[in-house]
């Protein structure tokens, strides 16, 4: 049952409140909690400034949508369509509200590889997760 302030109403539109009808024991929102969001913060926007093309949209967003991506093998196209489905892979990424569209384009993740660097990108996303988890076990105990 959703508790009577979990959503609220924008432009004619209901907006669920993902942390109250979320399980926040789910693997994905423990992980949120403990990444290492910070280091990206830093990191990151000063590659974004660089390029002209750099998507405009919160690190913390395509950071979680590279990491679906490579956690789940997936391409550009599958995790954005399972982004919208998904309403743990949307507070993974920072949301706090049901969205019923994609949160980027095929071109933005694109651009915003080619800002960051792919390799580097994959790298600190390995390393990122290996702090506290490993992937097996994440992708693991979501399957299961």
């Amino acid at each position: 049952m959703l508790k009577s302030n979990s959503f609220r109403t924008r432009d004619s539109q209901m907006l669920f409140t993902l942390s109250t009808f979320i399980d926040m024991e789910h693997p994905l929102v423990k992980l949120a909690s403990i990444f290492d969001w910070g280091s990206y913060n830093k990191y990151i926007p000063p590659l974004l400034r660089e390029f002209h093309d750099a998507p405009d949209k919160p690190v913390r967003m395509l950071v979680g949508l590279c990491f679906l991506q490579q956690t789940f093998n997936l391409t550009d196209q599958e995790m954005l369509r399972q982004w919208v489905e998904n309403p743990y892979w949307q507070y993974f990424c920072g949301s706090k509200h049901l969205a019923f569209t994609q949160p980027a384009t095929e071109a933005e993740l694109t651009a915003f590889r080619k800002c960051v660097g792919e390799v580097d990108l994959r790298q600190r996303l390995e390393a990122s997760v290996k702090k506290e988890y490993t992937t097996q076990v994440i992708v693991k105990s979501m399957l299961d």
